[in-house]
């Protein structure tokens, strides 16, 4: 599955096309800040999701370790096969 970065979104519940989440790093840019996060499914598979979000959103930024919940926006989602 592929998505653009700036299609991410930080969400405060779980709900339809919402994954669980960890903060593992943060960098800070000139428009916004380049979030990292660690998932995992349920066999325990890891992936690593990055997403930007903009200073001028009113997104609070969580904190390294935090556990959040990733919106993806079902209309910007490109399924990508073999």
């Amino acid at each position: 599955i592929g998505i653009s970065p700036e299609y991410v979104k930080i969400d405060d519940h779980p709900g339809e096309n919402t994954l669980s989440g960890t903060l593992s790093r943060i960098v800070e840019e000139i428009r916004g800040y380049r979030c990292f996060f660690q998932l995992n499914d349920a066999q325990g598979t890891a992936y690593q999701l990055d997403a930007i979000l903009s200073k001028s959103d009113k997104y609070i930024i969580p904190t390294l370790g935090s556990n959040v919940y990733i919106h993806l926006s079902s209309e910007h989602l490109v399924v990508i096969t073999h």
